[in-house]
């Protein structure tokens, strides 16, 4: 018997191995199916069953196969790992970012999420991307610590075309620094006058988290507010908390005296 990192590592050396046993994990399936589900050669297939049923992680029962006690162990713990450690490779060093005080979300929620980078060609790409998602929407509820004179025009455009109504918390000492932005106080003050919702947050807000219909678009920004990413997510968990989190926050947010943040 091999040590636990042995097996560990005979599992995570192989996508192939891992699919089968997420796949039997599921249900069982014939020989033929594997094949088709997974993708695997035939010759490949094989050889990766004898080795896993040799392990004793899977067991076959004429022409079906199933997942022993032992092998839905394994993928019980071996699929969040996976999920962790395609999180960590996606995000980078900007993994420090995540508001992980302001969740109870897991690393491997993200797992499926889409990362958008700033490149040297085009460094506003998160921006760029993030707005062009706007403009598609017909749902916007935000948290922000900040917002590009951009993405002011995208909300105000959405709100006053009646596209959708928005629900905004901002962060108060972002309304104090718009100073003599007149165009965006401005547009702000529209689209709090009409049906939707502009409110500001008095302690500082550590993030900007959008959420656009059933998409949940978060921007990573370091201590001196640099954007270093946008995470895109459509996953039920990350949605579900998003909302929770922009109503929590509406609870405890005010009303904006706009003659007094015009002036």
């Amino acid at each position: 018997m091999g040590s636990p990192i042995d097996d560990v590592a005979f599992v995570a050396r192989s996508e192939t191995r891992a699919s089968i046993l997420q796949t039997l994990a599921e249900r069982p399936h014939e020989r033929r199916d594997l094949a088709t589900v997974t993708g695997t050669p035939r010759s490949t297939l094989g050889r990766t069953l004898r080795e896993l049923e040799e392990r004793g992680w899977i067991e076959q029962n004429g022409r079906i196969y199933n997942i022993t006690t032992a092998g839905s162990l394994l993928v019980e713990q071996f699929v969040p790992l996976l999920d962790t450690i395609t999180v960590v490779q996606l995000l980078g060093d900007a993994i420090e970012l995540l508001p992980r005080e302001e969740t109870d979300l897991t690393v491997k929620d993200f797992a499926d999420a889409q990362f958008v980078t700033p490149t040297k060609m085009d460094p506003i790409a998160p921006f760029n991307y993030g707005i062009k998602k706007l403009h598609e929407s017909t749902q916007f509820r935000c948290v922000a610590r900040t917002a590009t004179p951009q993405y002011v025009a995208a909300i105000h455009e959405g709100v006053v075309t009646g596209r959708f109504t928005a629900e905004c918390v901002l962060d108060a000492s972002y309304l104090e620094a718009l100073g003599d932005d007149q165009e965006s106080t401005g547009r702000w003050q529209e689209i709090a006058e009409g049906s939707s919702t502009v409110r500001e947050y008095d302690e500082p807000i550590g993030f900007v988290l959008l959420v656009l219909d059933e998409i949940v678009h978060l921007f990573l920004c370091n201590e001196n507010g640099e954007t270093q990413g946008l995470l895109e997510s459509t996953t039920p968990a990350v949605v579900s908390w998003a909302n929770d989190t922009v109503d929590r926050y509406l609870e405890r947010s005010t009303g904006i005296d706009w003659n007094e943040a015009s002036s």
